[in-house]
């Protein structure tokens, strides 16, 4: 994938690898703690 430390500018790494610049910088976000307790709750009343 994209190796920040490269002597190959990031632009390039992208490029070769068809990926948007944008998508260089994007950092994914966890669940919300509401989306977890939901999801417990949906296991919970699932193992029931």
């Amino acid at each position: 994938m994209i190796d920040r430390e490269h002597s190959l500018p990031l632009t390039r790494q992208a490029e070769m690898l068809d990926l948007s610049r944008s998508s260089l910088y994007y950092e994914a976000k966890g669940p919300s703690q509401t989306d977890v307790d939901l999801m417990s709750e949906i296991d919970r009343l699932h193992m029931e």
